[in-house]
């Protein structure tokens, strides 16, 4: 089973997000459009480097 997994980072655009709001991480095919699964997430960012 470990074989089958992969670690990701999944980087956000910047911009304003709630952190009241549902979203949703989307598991798609890229070259048919497929959905796979869609996996709902709260974005709460602590802190923003405007640096």
């Amino acid at each position: 089973m470990d074989d089958r997994k992969k670690a990701v980072k999944l980087g956000l655009k910047s911009g304003p997000f709630d952190n009241k709001k549902e979203y949703a991480l989307v598991l798609r095919n890229a070259e048919d459009e497929t959905e796979y699964e869609r996996l709902p997430l709260m974005i709460d960012i602590a802190f923003a480097n405007d640096f």
